[in-house]
């Protein structure tokens, strides 16, 4: 036995009017026929019976239907006896139209005078241009995070999968918005000079089409959902994080041992939690995330105390490693406590040492971008030129231990 309901995926966007209504109505010759608010997702879901003649018709919301907005995904009420009282049937929101059905042959159509549908649809036209704005905002943004500086570091610490889904979804919303206005456009300009709309428009020329895009973004879809609670999972057990004693390297960069040289050396319990993280992408093979607290001895028997964050990017390519040396020193030189920092030569294509919160070193050689902020307690403290010649020196001849 067949069973009683059938789904199917929609062939085309709701804002193709002619094609759905066709389709709706081929269906019903097959003996499918819409189910009341049969629409979800993409999918359409219709109850079996005898095959039967059936008109459907979409009408253009006169007021936005909002998920958010009780009864606004319904026709109001004064709409709805006026398509009784013609034999037409509410049966199912469509995105912004509201779907009718009359299955009575002869019967007069629900709109008559193509000119008042275009009416209609200039009121949906404008709303759309409200969805159009809010994706160009986001496009503008990403251009001007482009511009200034800083669509790489975003990128890199949003993980550059997630940040590479959340901007094709981004792109694919700007590119839906547009096609959905010159569609909508199109389609009431006909109406408007009079010409009548084709019900019987074929739709199956380009429902591959339709289908393929739609499982596109959902895959992409439940792709950014996925890669966002992974993330969002991570960051609040601190899954990623392991204590120096879990990894004890050898890391690609100097640490506070390195400052001691022959001298003493020890951690120390501090906020810095003494911990690192590891991770990777296409951008960059290798991100390394250091946090240690210590203390200890230089060799002409100072002491010295203090906590050390550091960040560490091995990025694709020296152009890639370039350019976030460029938006990291953007960024510091806007932080509120920034002010410059004077060293002498240091072993590195790009550096930079300034004040942000406490003394900071920038500096960038090849495909390798570290960023490091050493505090100090104490009577005594490592000057600056010192551990910062330390950390530049050390970069290449650690990497290859």
């Amino acid at each position: 036995m067949k069973k009683k309901t059938a789904h199917r995926l929609l062939p085309c966007p709701a804002y193709d009017v002619e094609s759905m209504e066709s389709w709706l109505g081929d269906l019903a010759e097959q003996g499918l026929f819409l189910q009341k608010d049969g629409f979800f997702a993409g999918i359409a879901s219709f109850d079996r019976g005898k095959p039967n003649p059936t008109r459907y018709r979409l009408e253009a919301a006169k007021k936005p239907v909002s998920f958010w907005k009780e009864g606004s995904d319904r026709p109001d009420p004064e709409a709805q006896e006026l398509g009784d009282a013609y034999g037409w049937e509410y049966v199912a929101t469509l995105g912004q139209f509201f779907v009718y059905r009359n299955d009575t042959p002869g019967q007069r159509e629900l709109n008559t005078d193509p000119a008042v549908q275009a009416i209609s649809l200039k009121l949906l036209q404008k709303r759309q241009w409200s969805d159009f704005a809010g994706t160009l905002f986001w496009v503008i943004l990403y251009s001007l995070l482009w511009i200034k500086g800083g669509i790489l570091e975003l990128a890199l610490s949003m993980g550059s999968l997630r940040f590479l889904l959340m901007t094709v979804l981004i792109l694919w919303g700007f590119g839906t918005s547009l096609t959905t206005l010159i569609s909508l456009g199109k389609f009431r300009r006909k109406l408007a000079s009079g010409q009548p709309a084709n019900h019987k428009k074929s739709w199956k020329k380009r429902a591959w089409l339709h289908r393929a895009e739609l499982f596109g973004f959902l895959i992409l879809c439940f792709a950014l959902i996925g890669t966002s609670l992974s993330r969002w999972n991570a960051d609040l057990s601190d899954a990623d994080w392991r204590t120096l004693s879990e990894d004890p390297g050898p890391f690609p960069f100097s640490t506070l041992s390195d400052l001691a040289e022959e001298g003493t050396y020890r951690l120390e319990v501090g906020y810095l939690s003494n911990r690192s993280k590891r991770s990777s992408n296409f951008l960059a093979p290798e991100i390394i995330e250091y946090r240690e607290t210590g203390s200890g001895r230089l060799s002409n028997g100072e002491a010295f105390s203090g906590g050390l964050t550091l960040s560490y990017y091995r990025l694709s390519s020296p152009v890639l490693a370039k350019e976030l040396y460029r938006e990291l020193f953007r960024e510091g030189k806007h932080q509120k406590h920034y002010a410059p920092l004077e060293v002498s030569d240091l072993n590195a294509e790009q550096w930079a040492t300034y004040q942000e919160y406490f003394p900071t070193l920038l500096l960038q050689k090849g495909d390798v971008v570290l960023k490091a902020s050493f505090f100090q307690i104490g009577e005594s403290e490592v000057p600056l030129q010192q551990w910062a010649e330390i950390f530049a020196k050390n970069l290449d001849s650690i990497r290859s231990r």
